[in-house]
């Protein structure tokens, strides 16, 4: 563990598609903003408390640290992030596009409400001030039901997370639209090597690059006409059309364990892309009006790229007392592009 928060390396630039096309769209290539990174790792002995990592990434993907601290109660996350936060976007912002905050964290911790966040009494909730987007640390070390088996099941805190770096792409970073490069086949039960997590990574890139130059489809995966039903399990999922961002209306992190397998099977499944709200305890007649409004905010001709803007619009609309935006209440996006790894991922260094 102090390895994994004590030696880090820059990010790697760019991705580039086999053609020679950059990571990216024109509205992030454009700017060249940089991102905010948070990396949250929950202690596997201590599930109670969390390290935690605050990065500046740079527009090139370069990554510098500007804090790290161990050991803080997962109670206190915000309070503990505010300084240092606050001080990552006043490096990151520029007028009039404030910059994209990332979270990393594993799966068991997808569910925090960082959008819901205030850095201070009076500042706006993080989700409304600036795109706020989720990536998952430990997708590699999920198992076909979800869990990562170094730490078990925690149902407090959920079962999903987010991971990695967007540089180079500004406001929207990390899109990486490659023109000209279709999906591979949907669903192949392994690679040609026989590895099923070397495949599952390929689908995982192919996914990503098909949602970023193409229009893409809602399809709501736990939820039919307000009755709960389980989520796929993974094979299943897989067999997805490469065009699909999955919604999950009755996610509770805190009521069905089936809830969290559930987000981590999206994970698992290769999806790096993907929409919820947390419960909250929302009367099931929302449901309808939630299952249309992410159809309507995910389909259109435009690719994924547009959705983290999107959501914090949302975000922004339902605080502001839009009644049309009701049904959006505890949305969160799930943005994480499998070309930009994070920070030193793989890298278990010795601290000096």
């Amino acid at each position: 563990r102090s390895a994994r928060m004590t030696a880090r390396r820059p990010a790697p630039g760019p991705a580039a598609g086999p053609r020679g096309a950059p990571a990216g769209g024109p509205e992030g290539a454009a700017a060249g903003q940089s991102s905010v990174l948070v990396e949250i790792v929950r202690r596997g002995w201590e599930p109670d408390r969390c390290d935690w990592s605050v990065f500046v990434v740079r527009s090139d993907g370069e990554a510098t640290r500007l804090k790290e601290v161990q050991r803080v109660p997962l109670a206190d996350l915000s309070a503990h992030l505010s300084a240092p936060l606050k001080e990552a976007f006043r490096q990151c912002d520029t007028p009039g596009r404030p910059a994209v905050l990332q979270v990393a964290t594993e799966a068991s911790l997808l569910a925090l409400d960082v959008d819901e966040w205030r850095l201070g009494p009076e500042d706006e909730r993080l989700g409304t001030q600036r795109p706020v987007v989720l990536r998952c640390s430990d997708r590699d070390q999920l198992t076909e039901n979800g869990e990562n088996p170094e730490y078990g099941e925690n149902p407090e805190y959920g079962e999903t997370s987010g991971h990695g770096a967007y540089p180079g792409h500004g406001a929207y970073p990390g899109h990486g639209a490659y023109p000209g490069h279709g999906a591979y086949p949907a669903h192949r039960a392994y690679g040609e090597n026989g590895d099923h997590r070397l495949d599952i990574d390929e689908e995982r890139r192919a996914r990503w690059r098909w949602l970023h130059a193409h229009p893409v489809t809602a399809a709501v995966l736990d939820c039919d006409d307000g009755l709960r039903k389980p989520v796929p399990p993974v094979e299943e999922l897989r067999g997805l059309s490469h065009g699909t961002v999955p919604v999950l209306c009755r996610f509770d992190a805190h009521g069905v364990q089936g809830d969290a397998e559930g987000l981590a099977r999206l994970v698992r499944g290769g999806f790096g892309v993907a929409l919820w709200r947390r419960g909250y305890g929302l009367p099931e007649t929302v449901c309808g009006e939630f299952h249309r409004g992410t159809l309507d905010q995910i389909a259109g001709p435009a690719g994924a790229h547009r959705l983290p803007e999107a959501v914090r619009d949302l975000r922004h609309r339902l605080r502001s007392g839009r009644p049309e935006t009701f049904w959006a209440h505890g949305i969160a996006l799930l943005y994480d592009d499998p070309h930009q790894p994070l920070p030193g991922a793989g890298d278990l260094l010795e601290a000096p």
